[in-house]
């Protein structure tokens, strides 16, 4: 009986001392993973992140980068880690959303907990400084009237400006054809030399480079290219977005995730966020752990239909 008393106690001694754990989180270092190489975009805006976030939680928080696979290494390695916490990683659209439908991986969108999305980066359309197109209206109209003829760059097949502009193209009816870049440098410089018509590219891509960015595929302008009209402004309802955000190994304390979801937005939603993401050509976009759920499940399933239209999914 004694034996039994005791072990009782022990037990509900360690549930008291977990739940003090996670109320007083957190109380070490976190470890934010990348998972593409140092300076690159995503680094550049996890680091950026994790420092204002440092401020905000009181405690250190280490940016790792664990690259490779186009971004599927990282999120693997995320996803098989200790739920408790101390893991997060800043996770950019493509390996989430793109990437599981184009090969195997190591997990799938059950395996996290959500914690925010941190910023939106909408994917431009540029054509070459000297173009004849003056805007996206022109470009549409073009392509109505000479079916086939335009060219696009983009990163590569499979990238998310590839499969966003597949999707553009359906809903404006026309026909372009495709010519993949080696990432969104080749692309731009593509279309800067004219050996392309367009190029769809991440904002980041295009400032201070010689062309001419004539479509947002977003509900509003961007301040890095205040001139660019919105897809929507012609006429098209198409958003398509790099977006990143925050999410954790699946599981984790209840008090963890509303503790990190809340120091989120209060980053996110400050003038100095808002200015960090201006520079890099993005926005502050924070989304609550729900909605940053629904926005991954919803361009996942859009991306799996065109992926799959395209026959280049996973075999």
């Amino acid at each position: 009986m004694r034996k039994t008393l005791a072990a009782a106690l022990a037990f509900a001694s360690l549930g008291l001392a977990g739940g003090a754990l996670a109320a007083d989180y957190p109380s070490k270092t976190i470890t934010m993973v990348v998972p593409y190489g140092a300076g690159g975009i995503t680094d550049v805006m996890a680091r950026a992140t994790a420092r204002m976030l440092e401020e905000e939680l009181g405690e250190t928080i280490v940016v790792v980068n664990k690259a490779g696979a186009a971004g599927t290494v990282g999120l693997t390695a995320v996803a098989r880690d200790r739920p408790d916490g101390y893991t997060i990683a800043m996770v950019p659209a493509a390996p989430l959303i793109i990437q599981p439908h184009l090969r195997p991986v190591g997990y799938d969108l059950s395996s996290y907990d959500y914690i925010c999305r941190v910023f939106d980066a909408p994917i431009v359309l540029a054509t070459a400084g000297d173009s004849e197109f003056a805007d996206f209206a022109d470009v549409v109209e073009y392509a109505k009237a000479h079916p086939g003829e335009l060219t696009y760059s983009s990163a590569g097949p499979g990238s998310l400006p590839h499969i966003g502009m597949v999707r553009a193209i359906k809903g404006l009816g026309v026909e372009m054809r495709h010519v993949p870049m080696e990432g969104d440098a080749g692309a731009v410089t593509a279309a800067q030399g004219g050996h392309v018509n367009l190029a769809a590219v991440g904002g980041s891509s295009v400032v201070g480079k010689d062309v001419k960015t004539i479509a947002v595929f977003s509900d509003e302008r961007m301040e890095s290219v205040p001139d660019a009209k919105t897809a929507k402004e012609v006429g098209l309802d198409v958003n398509m977005s790099l977006w990143g955000g925050i999410i954790a190994p699946k599981g984790i304390p209840d008090e963890a995730r509303a503790r990190l979801a809340s120091a989120c937005q209060s980053v996110v939603e400050t003038e100095a966020f808002d200015q960090e993401m201006a520079r890099m050509a993005s926005r502050a976009a924070y989304a609550d752990p729900d909605g940053f759920r629904e926005v991954v499940a919803e361009d996942s399933a859009a991306n799996a239909e065109v992926i799959g239209a395209l026959g280049m999914g996973k075999k």
